[in-house]
């Protein structure tokens, strides 16, 4: 019953602002873990992974909530256990989301630091290369480093199509359509992120293209996913010296925007806002005021 709730809550994240049972999700975590202290047995394998993933949910929900102190507490617990039970989709899945959260702090040096912990165990499985390489490009992105970025940038991009010949198990989310569109929007993501940091109008324009790429292969019933890509769209015009394209681009989304629950909407909003603001002073002031912190 256990494994079923944890299904059940992972899917409703993906619902446009969905309130999740985020204390629930944790009361069944300490359900879980209260036996194990209550038996003095130490858990089986199956047990040790239900925990780690509802680490790993717990985390996520805490993060989507703007709560980066207690979502990295999850987090740590999470990988503890996956490490435990030996589970690579968990490990990945938990490391990449460490990475996010670090960018969310602008730790460059601690994102680098998780992804090469996910590519310490990658070994010749393809797609977690893929997204180690990804996780790095995007926390060198933030140091300020364009030639490691687009180095890691191809290496990811490689990596996937690598791993499209390999058919071992992998998560839904990193597999076919779905996969290309996480990866090309991470990509999009890091080459935005040094485009900023080195004022570089290339690389954003490179990062717009991975961005519409990822885009296109967004499923319609994905909003969240779509509202995020198009403002990254609107972020990287902007960053490609073209603010009034951004600004046509980014209006539409706005309302919807605001009212998003998950922090990962309103981080992307914050930083298009804010490139918009020299350029679009009465668009941006009124709605700045409104991101959620």
């Amino acid at each position: 019953m256990l494994a079923a709730y944890l299904a059940v809550e992972v899917r409703r994240t993906e619902i446009p602002n969905s309130v999740s049972g985020g204390p629930t999700v944790e009361e069944a975590m300490r359900l879980i873990t209260g036996g194990w202290h209550e038996s003095g047995d130490r858990p089986n394998q199956s047990l040790t992974r239900l925990t780690a993933g509802y680490a790993s949910l717990c985390g996520q929900l805490r993060m989507l909530r703007g709560q980066p102190a207690a979502a990295m507490a999850f987090y740590e617990r999470g990988l503890r256990w996956a490490l435990r039970c030996d589970d690579t989709a968990l490990k990945a899945t938990i490391l990449c989301d460490m990475n996010a959260l670090a960018r969310f702090e602008h730790d460059g040096a601690s994102a680098v630091g998780h992804a090469r912990a996910l590519l310490s165990f990658a070994g010749d499985i393809s797609w977690v290369r893929s997204l180690a390489c990804l996780h790095l490009a995007r926390g060198y992105a933030i140091l300020g480093d364009a030639r490691e970025t687009v180095r890691l940038v191809a290496r990811s991009r490689a990596a996937l199509e690598d791993s499209a010949t390999n058919c071992g198990p992998r998560p839904d989310w990193i597999t076919g359509d779905q996969g290309r569109a996480w990866v090309e929007a991470g990509i999009g993501g890091a080459l935005r992120d040094a485009s900023v940091t080195r004022a570089d109008r290339g690389l954003a324009r490179e990062a717009l293209d991975a961005t519409e790429r990822s885009k296109s292969l967004v499923p319609v019933g994905q909003r969240p996913a779509a509202v995020l890509l198009g403002l990254r769209l609107a972020d990287c015009h902007a960053c490609a010296g073209r603010p009034d394209t951004a600004a046509y681009l980014a209006s539409p989304l706005l309302a919807e925007a605001l009212t998003a629950t998950r922090t990962t909407v309103s981080h992307e909003l914050r930083g298009l806002l804010g490139r918009l603001a020299p350029h679009q002073p009465h668009l941006t002031s009124a709605h700045a005021l409104s991101i959620p912190p």
